[in-house]
């Protein structure tokens, strides 16, 4: 029985860092996926190396003080997609843990916009006016925006 007990906490705790381990990768995963991003970018601006290096160091500097609050965030979204899978998942529990990201969220989208403005203070008007038009072309950054809202491939907005 002992044997039996000790086989099962062994293999519970293979997976817990299994799932731990491989959201920490996906974690790392997005980060060097908006790294290329931004670099791509950048290039494209036309940086002098002082605007690079500048840039660099206020991204950095966001991203060591954004840090506790992606893993918070990180922590409550594996939260909520185990709530999600279980049997019967529980509304309440859901609803309540979701509302509990919302101040997270709301940090992190302040931080990214005054990242922006951080940026901008680098550029010069040509390369800020190019920087500007990346978001006119992706539709002004994340959500809905001007654009439709579509279900089923069918317009339900406006």
């Amino acid at each position: 029985m002992v044997l039996k007990k000790g086989i099962w906490m062994a293999m519970i705790a293979a997976l817990l860092v299994a799932v731990v381990g491989s959201t920490v990768l996906a974690g790392d995963r997005n980060f060097s996926r908006r790294q290329s991003h931004r670099r791509g970018f950048m290039a494209k601006l036309g940086l002098t190396a002082e605007q690079q290096s500048k840039i660099l160091e206020v991204q950095q500097k966001h991203e060591q003080e954004t840090l506790a609050l992606r893993q918070e965030l990180q922590k409550k979204r594996l939260e909520l997609k185990h709530l999600w899978n279980e049997e019967k998942p529980q509304e309440s529990k859901i609803v309540s843990l979701m509302k509990d990201m919302v101040p997270a969220q709301v940090q992190l989208r302040l931080k990214a916009r005054s990242l922006q403005e951080e940026i901008k203070k680098v550029l010069t008007p040509e390369q800020l006016k190019k920087y500007e038009q990346r978001g006119q072309k992706q539709g002004g950054g994340r959500g809905f925006g001007q654009h439709s809202i579509k279900y089923r491939g069918k317009n339900i907005s406006k």
